[in-house]
C-alpha cells in the first residue's frame, strides 16, 4: 500500500496570513516540515508539501475566483492536494494543515481502519461560548445558515482512502455552496468560506460523515500558554500563533 502524508504551504499575497502568522510560517519553514517529515518516516509513508502552484491551477477558470480572498481560496484548495495524491498513485492519505505539528511518537494514522474526516467538540458546548469567542461567532453564522454545530467538521485533518475518495467529486458542490453563503450572509466572510463550513455544507447534504477521532489537541486563542501541554505524544494543531512561534522557538 502507498501511502502520503501531505500538507499545503502557500503565500498568495500580503492579505493571506496576518503579520503574526508570517513571522511563524516565514522563520521556522523548514522546522515545520522536519516534524511532519520525521512522522511520515516514522510510518513508512511519503511526504509531500504542495504550495501556491497547486491553488492557482484550481482557481484560475472558477466562479467567484476574483472575489474570494486568498487565504479562503487557499482552505477550500486542500481537497485538490489530496486529489492529486491519489492521481499519483498513492492508497492512502493523511492531509494535515500546515499548523499541525506531530510530537513525539503519535499513533500511526495509516493502520486506523476506514476514512475519516476529523471533527471538534459540540460548538453549543459551554466551553467555546464562555472561552474562544471566534467559536461563538462561527456558531450564530451556522445557525443562520442552518448547518449542524454539534458536530464541527476539523478541517485539520483527513485519513482517507482511494475508493472513498472516488465515491464523489469533492467540488461538485463547490459553486453551489458559495451562491449559499453569498445568498444568506451577502458577503464572503473569511472565517465562514472556508473548508470546514463546505464538509458542514456536505454533512448537510448527507455525503460525508465526520468522526471524532481523539486524536488532535488544539491550541486555541485565548489561552495564556500551551507549552506545559505538550508532554503528551499526539498531533498538535496551533490555532494559536504566538503559542506556535514560542513552541518551535524552544525546541
Amino acid at each position: 500500500m502507498r501511502k502520503a502524508y501531505i500538507t499545503l504551504y502557500c503565500d498568495l499575497g500580503d492579505v493571506i496570513y496576518t503579520n503574526r502568522e508570517r513571522s511563524v510560517y516565514s522563520i521556522y519553514t523548514d522546522k515545520i516540515k522536519k516534524y511532519q517529515q520525521d512522522y511520515a518516516n516514522l510510518v513508512d509513508a511519503d511526504y509531500i508539501c504542495y504550495g501556491n502552484d497547486i491553488v492557482n491551477d484550481f482557481w484560475k477558470s472558477r466562479k467567484y475566483c476574483d472575489v474570494l480572498a486568498p487565504h479562503v481560496k487557499v482552505t477550500l484548495s486542500k481537497f485538490c492536494t489530496i486529489d492529486d495524491a491519489f492521481k499519483q498513485g498513492y492508497d492512502r492519505v493523511l492531509f494535515t494543515d500546515f499548523d499541525v505539528i506531530p510530537v513525539g511518537n503519535p499513533a500511526n494514522l495509516f493502520e486506523i481502519s476506514g476514512s475519516w474526516i476529523n471533527d471538534i467538540d459540540d460548538l453549543t458546548d459551554p466551553q467555546y461560548a464562555s472561552t474562544v469567542k471566534v467559536f461563538e461567532y462561527i456558531k450564530e453564522k451556522f445557525e443562520l445558515l442552518d448547518l449542524p454545530v454539534n458536530c464541527f467538521p476539523d478541517g485539520g485533518i483527513y485519513i482517507i482512502d482511494k475508493d472513498y475518495w472516488q465515491q464523489f467529486d469533492f467540488y461538485e458542490y463547490l459553486d453551489e455552496f458559495l451562491d449559499f453563503i453569498h445568498h444568506v450572509l451577502g458577503e464572503f466572510d473569511t472565517w465562514i468560506t472556508h473548508d470546514e463550513t463546505y464538509l458542514a455544507y456536505l454533512m448537510n447534504k448527507e455525503l460525508i460523515q465526520t468522526s471524532h477521532l481523539g486524536i488532535m489537541n488544539d491550541v486555541r486563542w485565548e489561552k495564556d500558554c500551551y507549552l506545559e501541554d505538550l508532554k503528551n505524544d499526539g498531533f498538535y494543531h496551533f490555532y494559536n500563533k504566538n503559542e506556535f512561534k514560542k513552541f518551535l522557538a524552544n525546541d
